[in-house]
């Protein structure tokens, strides 16, 4: 039976409007609004022995009145001056103020113990969205892809400079109209916290990619033509120091004896620029910016503990939860293109910046602490919001005690289930299972879905494979090269005795072979009606790999022999894909498809489009989209993502065989594209077989659904990955796995200036191939900023390339090669012209009055940004020269799905020179990646061996002068001509230093991709040496 996913309708909180209009009832009404209600009202007095208790206070509600100590009672104090009741509290002893505005809760209702509210239905997950003001997405011609380039155009930018104000009793003073240093009385409290870690760092981040070198003129940390000194970056004169929300004043008495005067204070270390995630003492403080290290005025105490001025900070009587850095999802698994939130749509377009994330869920983890916590609830439901279904996460608030949690997505306040309440503990305002509580203290869990997240049995792992058997398959060595991969990992495949596996071979007819276990071998069954193909013994083509095991690998053995005198050319894939649908629709799971030419027969058949007379021309674009009119394997990706089939693909093909077209089937299944040009088993066996070894192994989750949550103001606009967009934000993935990412861009839907954090939270909702349902939740809480300093600062160079290449993808496959090329490239200078206009010459933050107007800026943060975008533009996604329509869309279908690392590394390759790598560690598995080259033809030595990656492929330079001792010691031979050109899956072994160390960079680089990379070898003087020589995009001429 077809698998039904639910969609509900939204909920929302009360109208404004409809709450405007209700009578507000006051405490001192409360008799005669419960009698008209046959109701007895709650006397505020009721306590007989009012006690004040400063951990009763911590546990009241937030917002709704002031306690009164001597009636133990809590009394009303409107506004009239405000849309929301704001209410404040002053006891006698001590003095602590607190302001808080609802807009949903217009009378107070005294707290009672919570009960438990009712399990969430299954479908909840997949009901509510996230934004309550989303705009709906409907979807277009690319199977429900958005297709935005978000401000990404040919033109310039032609936005206004902005300027932020300064002070002008201080150079270089910052002025912040509502966050300001104010100087705090010797006798006062103030804030202690520490400053706020540097994130992100200056520099991408590290680990699997290594970035550009750091020896660039003049600075030896750019890139060369870009020179970045001291006067084109704004000063370090934004230094961030929280300021409390909860101030506490200590009692109005007399002053106490100060101690004698022992010399100045002590002075406290020099603060670095602010970070652009909530600081590492508490959520959520109120962010102020101050403009000196100085003393401040009065000479408050300084405390070195806490590097900043002020005495201790008193125990905490806040519900607030406290959160770290450790809180925020780590960025191998979300990544923000800027680490803040603009306050306005307005202030975003300014900057001209590209604001969204990458996320990367099943990241593979590479140490221990690294590992996602998992979380269970046992039999009690997911802790969730009520209104925006959020999961509960480090962001949220706990008020009354504990009792109730505000939704830092929505601002909804929640009841907290019995089973799952614990008091604030009132000296660290943590709760006191903090430590007990994973999803309470990281970004990054995985909780186990309970029964009612199912609304079928889990899906067992279903791997149907299918096999073009034409005569170029069997000529090419790829029926081989599948079959022996398939040999190796069959006893690995995830599932245990639950996995399910069928086989299917094709060329002009159809063949089915018979797996059940009685059989002692295979039965085949050819059907040769293509155009009406239907399938036979529906029951014995998909069988339990366990029971069958011996008939399995008996139909291994024998398939390369039964088609090895074959003289068919022709394949009919659109009847092979029909055939196979039906066997294992009422399941789904993982079709793996093997095709070496053009489908030429049956249904679905393609025509040859490739035409040289187009290219770079306005009809280009045609080759990087499907054939039109009538598209079958778009329909059929459609059909197979509502029955939670994944599609992967391996096309191993000498000639054009329409990527684009055939494209459609991962691509909108969350399925996998691996092609293969010029393919030969001698030279590509080994990297076929590691990828299928590779697929087949690596961690996969099933029938699987992401969402992506924001918070009031802010709305997804646009998604790039593999994937079927299923209602207007629901994302359909039959297949992930650890080699995807996605991307989302986020817009501004409304201002967010009265608010100073905002959270983003991505659920994926999956079945394990043990059959357990998970949800891997990620959350991050950014800052909202108000200026465009702050924005620039918080900026992740390498997640905004990666951003910019999928939107300049998007805009390829509607208009020319040459116009989405200089897309990229205005893109970069729109944004350095911001730059330039406020921290430039003659602006604000230009430390020296003699800068040259045409001086490049750049903020510190993007200082690889040029670099990037001439890398990108040289890239095979957008240069023009020397790529084949088919390898290009290959190349735009992948860049897709390549997280942040994967996407720098393919546009700026690492460049090695072999003779002068030092030598590696032996203690470690795998030694860390050596020193990079620039990627110039200077760095080359005619006498070296150089080894350039892109985690796509690694070739291996050879020289002319390179002596024969070097290529005896490497290679095992005297010269270059006894080394044969071109793709290489092996090279040879010798117990020597150049060889050893030519073998571990293999593996180091292996490692890094999780794969086996192709390896290519490029001699000098070869006709083929283009393709080394088109990666050192620093050339002027390349």
């Amino acid at each position: 039976p077809q698998q039904a996913i639910i969609i509900g309708s939204h909920c929302h909180p009360p109208s404004p409007l409809k709450m405007a209009s209700k009578k507000r009832v006051y405490p001192q009404d409360m008799s005669s609004a419960a009698s008209a209600a046959n109701t007895t009202p709650v006397a505020s007095n009721s306590n007989p022995n009012p006690v004040f208790n400063p951990a009763l206070v911590a546990q009241s509600p937030q917002g709704l009145g002031s306690f009164n100590p001597a009636a133990s009672s809590f009394q009303p104090d409107f506004s009239p001056t405000t849309s929301a009741p704001q209410y404040q509290y002053q006891p006698t002893n001590p003095t602590f103020t607190q302001q808080q505005t609802y807009s949903n809760q217009p009378t107070y209702v005294p707290p009672t113990v919570p009960t438990s509210p009712p399990a969430s239905r299954p479908e909840d997950d997949l009901k509510n969205s996230s934004n309550l003001n989303r705009r709906r997405v409907y979807p277009t011609g690319d199977g429900g892809l958005t297709n935005s380039m978000n401000n990404l155009s040919v033109s310039g930018n032609t936005s206004a400079p902005f300027s932020p104000t300064m002070s002008s009793n201080a150079p270089n003073t910052y002025q912040n109209p509502t966050n300001t240093y104010q100087p705090t009385p010797t006798n006062a409290y103030q804030s202690t916290a520490a400053p706020a870690p540097s994130y992100p760092p200056s520099q991408p981040q590290t680990g699997a990619h290594v970035y550009p070198p750091s020896n660039y003129p003049p600075t030896n940390t750019g890139p060369p033509n870009y020179q970045t000194s001291q006067q084109n970056v704004p000063p370090p004169h934004y230094q961030y120091q929280p300021t409390p929300t909860n101030t506490y004043q200590p009692p109005q008495q007399p002053p106490t004896q100060q101690p004698p005067y022992s010399g100045p204070p002590q002075q406290p270390p020099t603060q670095q620029p602010p970070a652009a995630f909530p600081p590492t003492h508490g959520f959520p403080p109120s962010p102020a910016y101050s403009t000196s290290t100085a003393v401040p005025p009065n000479n408050p105490p300084y405390n070195p503990a806490a590097g900043t001025y002020g005495a201790p900070q008193p125990p905490a009587q806040i519900q607030t939860p406290q959160v770290t850095q450790a809180a925020q999802c780590p960025p191998k698994h979300m990544r923000m293109t800027v680490n803040a939130v603009p306050a306005t749509q307005n202030l975003l377009t300014k900057s001209s910046l590209p604001f969204g994330c990458v996320i990367h869920p099943l990241s593979p983890a590479d140490t221990v602490e690294e590992q996602v916590p998992v979380v269970s609830f046992g039999t009690s439901p997911i802790v969730r919001c009520k209104t925006c279904r959020t999961y509960i996460n480090p962001f949220v608030t706990f008020l009354e005690g504990g009792r109730r949690w505000r939704c830092n997505i929505c601002d909804f306040t929640n009841e907290v289930p019995g089973e799952y309440f614990s008091p604030i503990e009132p000296t660290t305002g943590y709760r006191k299972d903090i430590q007990e509580r994973a999803e309470l203290r990281k970004g990054f869990v995985e909780f186990i879905a309970p029964a009612e997240y199912m609304v079928r049995a889990p899906q067992p792992p279903v791997f149907f494979f299918m096999l073009d058997v034409c005569y170029t398959s069997i000529v090419s060595g790829m029926v081989h090269t599948a079959i022996e991969a398939i040999k190796t990992c069959i006893n690995d495949l995830p599932g245990d005795s639950r996995t399910q596996i069928g086989i299917i071979t094709y060329d002009k007819s159809v063949h089915f072979y018979s797996l059940k276990s009685g059989l002692s071998h295979p039965q085949m069954i050819v059907v040769t009606d293509i155009d009406n193909v239907f399938t036979p013994l529906n029951d014995d083509l998909l069988v339990n790999l366990k029971e069958s095991r011996h008939v399995v690998n008996s139909l291994l053995d024998k398939i390369p022999s039964m088609f090895a005198n074959t003289s068919q050319v022709e394949s009919a894939l659109g009847a092979a894909l029909k055939s196979a649908f039906n066997v294992i629709k009422h399941i789904g799971g993982k079709l793996m498809i093997f095709q070496s030419n053009l489908p030429l027969a049956g249904p679905g058949k393609l025509e040859n489009r490739e035409d040289p007379k187009i290219l770079n021309t306005d009809k280009e674009s045609t080759l990087f989209n499907a054939a039109e009119p009538e598209n079958l394997y778009k329909d059929f990706a459609l059909d197979c993502s509502r029955q939670q089939v994944c599609v992967d693909l391996f096309l191993c093909s000498n000639s054009f065989i329409d990527v684009a077209t055939l494209g459609a089937l991962p691509r909108l299944t969350g399925g996998e594209l691996n092609y293969y040009p010029a393919f030969n088993s001698k030279q590509h066996g080994i990297t076929l077989k590691a990828d299928i070894v590779r697929n087949l192994t690596r961690y996969t989750s099933w029938e699987g659904v992401m969402r992506v949550r924001c918070s009031r103001g802010l709305k997804v606009s646009a998604h790039h990955g593999n994937f079927f967009i299923r209602s207007t934000d629901l994302l359909a993935l039959p297949n992930n796995d650890e080699d995807k990412s996605f991307a989302i861009q986020l817009s501004i839907s409304e201002n967010l200036n009265n608010i100073k954090y905002a959270s983003i939270q991505a659920a994926l909702l999956y079945t394990t191939s043990s059959g357990e349902r998970r949800i891997r939740v990620q959350t991050v809480c950014l800052p909202v900023v108000q200026s465009l300093g702050e924005l620039f600062q918080a900026v992740d160079c390498g997640a905004v390339v990666n951003l910019i290449g999928k939107m300049a993808i998007d805009k390829l496959q509607s208009t020319k090669l040459s116009d989405a090329r200089d897309a990229v490239v205005n893109k970069c200078v729109d944004i350095l012209t911001v730059y330039r206009d406020i921290f430039g010459s003659g602006g604000a933050a230009m430390t020296n009055t003699n800068a040259g107007a045409n001086q490049l800026a750049m903020p510190e943060t993007m200082r690889l940004f040029p670099l990037y975008t001439l890398a990108m533009a040289k890239s095979p996604l957008f240069r023009h020269a020397d790529v084949r329509p088919d390898e290009r869309t290959y190349y735009m279908l992948r860049f897709k799905t390549l997280d942040v690392d994967s996407s720098l590394a393919f546009i700026y390759p690492s460049l090695f020179n072999l003779n002068s790598l030092p030598p590696f560690p032996t203690d470690a598995a795998i030694p860390p990646l050596p020193q990079v080259q620039n990627l110039s033809s200077e760095k080359l030595d005619s006498r070296c061996i150089f080894v350039i990656d892109n985690m796509h492929t690694t070739m291996i330079y050879l020289a002319q002068n390179i002596p024969p001792n070097i290529l005896q010691e490497t290679f095992g031979v005297e010269t270059t001509t006894d080394i044969p050109s071109g793709p290489c899956d092996q090279l040879p072994t010798i117990e020597t230093e150049l060889n050893t160390k030519l073998h571990t960079l293999l593996r180091i680089l292996n490692h890094r991709a999780h794969k086996k990379l192709r390896l290519v070898i490029v001699k000098e003087r070869d006709q083929n040496r283009s393709i080394f020589f088109d990666q050192l995009i620093e050339d002027r001429v390349r």
